[in-house]
């Protein structure tokens, strides 16, 4: 996993595919743990919007990373360019 990686501005598939839609993500972090279907969904969603995903080994470690408490199936980190 890249250095850049625990500047998450969601964690959560929901908060990740609001993030996709309004295009404010620039990389999603996807667990390789996750469920099927969140994974295709996700893997979908930012393959349509050129948006790059990177795998983590699994949900327990992402969580650790976002900073929570809880395993993640997927978190995002802002796009650069909309960052203040």
């Amino acid at each position: 996993m890249d250095d850049d990686s625990t500047a998450f501005s969601v964690v959560g598939l929901k908060q990740v595919l609001k993030g996709l839609d309004a295009l404010e993500l620039e990389k999603v972090y996807l667990a390789e743990d996750a469920d099927a279907f969140i994974r295709e969904q996700i893997i979908e969603k930012c393959r349509e919007s050129d948006i790059e995903v990177i795998s983590v080994p699994d949900m327990e470690q992402l969580g650790r990373i976002a900073g929570i408490d809880v395993g993640a199936a997927v978190a995002g980190s802002p796009r650069t360019d909309l960052v203040q």
